[in-house]
């Protein structure tokens, strides 16, 4: 490939590093490093700047489109055009189901050019809405414009298995389960100290229903020591909600809202048990981010192949007396050297390294 062909797109919906675009700024953290130069695009469809891709900006070009839903349509529509017919862009990624359609029907009626187009499915809308109008227009989105991809990346067998059985396109499509730098969380683990000789449970994750942290409040509350407190990091639109439950629950004295953390990776490394309480999810990142931190760590049966992950307690209910038992039963578990080498080593398999070259190879870039 000639270098000046070697320019990789990037579309994001926001600037906000949540579980698809931690993904992706992996992705452009890789490629970068193997000498390709990274396009970001970014669409505040909802006006939230978080200036989370801010430290990327010196070394990445960067575009920022910041009107309401149909002005900026047509300023992304515009930008696109300009961009790849001026840089030659070699490779375009999305991870956003909306943006993954309208970049294919860009691609197809020839306002986006670019050599190779590569979608990741970033959650699983037919597990997580029954027949509605918001799960048809899924499925419009999924019609009109992914068939343009050349590949497809689902996150999980369960993800590749609802949407092939829900969604019928001719395209490449493959199971590419999401990566991790281990290097970077146990560096940065290490950043920062907490020196609170408190004992607690950790949750992380934006404060909306799917998370499931109204559950985790529940079960919370059931916890036979009242010593231990449970500390949830993030913020969303269920803030609120959250610290109500808690003050009904009569907990809110052992619980702690810190808000947004940048850095969370100290909170998982200190803390006697980390638990993901979703309901649903795509693939919850944190997950492996805990893992690598922390032996005791749980999760609630929200995605496909958690039985893959070596030393993960899964919780196969949303029962908060299930949730609360399990979260007992592992604060007293031992640790075990030979399967913290197994996580170990699962994890390190899990690499970017690994998964940029296998999606370069796939589309033979």
């Amino acid at each position: 490939m000639k270098s000046f062909d070697k320019n990789i797109l990037i579309i994001l919906p926001g600037d906000k590093l949540a579980g698809s675009e931690k993904v992706l700024s992996l992705i452009a953290s890789d490629l970068y490093s193997k000498g390709f130069k990274i396009f970001v695009v970014i669409w505040f469809v909802d006006r939230d700047k978080t200036g989370q891709w801010d430290e990327f900006r010196q070394n990445y070009t960067f575009y920022q489109i910041e009107n309401n839903l149909f002005l900026g349509f047509y300023g992304l529509v515009s930008l696109l055009k300009n961009i790849s017919n001026r840089e030659k862009i070699a490779l375009t990624i999305s991870s956003n189901i909306t943006l993954n359609s309208v970049l294919g029907i860009l691609r197809k009626v020839g306002f986006l050019k670019t050599g190779k187009l590569v979608i990741r499915e970033p959650s699983s809308p037919f597990l997580r809405y029954k027949k509605s109008f918001k799960l048809f227009m899924y499925q419009l989105k999924y019609f009109l414009g992914y068939k343009y991809a050349d590949l497809l990346i689902y996150q999980t067998t369960l993800m590749k298995e609802t949407f092939e059985k829900n969604v019928s396109i001719k395209i490449k499509k493959i199971i590419l389960p999401n990566p991790i730098n281990i290097d970077h969380i146990k560096t940065s683990s290490t950043h920062h100290i907490i020196t609170n000789d408190e004992t607690y449970i950790i949750a992380a994750g934006r404060f909306i229903h799917e998370k499931g942290f109204d559950i985790l409040l529940r079960a919370f509350s059931l916890l036979k020591n009242k010593e231990i407190k449970l500390c949830i990091l993030g913020s969303g639109p269920l803030d609120l909600f959250l610290k109500d439950i808690a003050r009904e629950l009569g907990i809110n004295d052992r619980v702690i809202f810190p808000g947004f953390i940048d850095n969370p990776f100290p909170y998982f490394l200190n803390a006697s048990a980390c638990v993901v309480s979703s309901r649903i999810e795509g693939f919850p990142n944190t997950l492996l981010q805990m893992l690598a931190l922390n032996d005791r760590v749980l999760s609630t049966n929200c995605c496909g192949d958690l039985y893959e992950i070596p030393g993960l307690e899964i919780i196969n209910s949303l029962d908060p007396i299930e949730i609360a038992q399990s979260i007992e039963y592992v604060l007293t578990r031992k640790s075990n050297k030979e399967k913290r080498k197994e996580i170990d080593l699962f994890l390190k398999k899990r690499n970017i390294k690994n998964y940029t070259e296998t999606i370069l190879e796939e589309i033979n870039l």
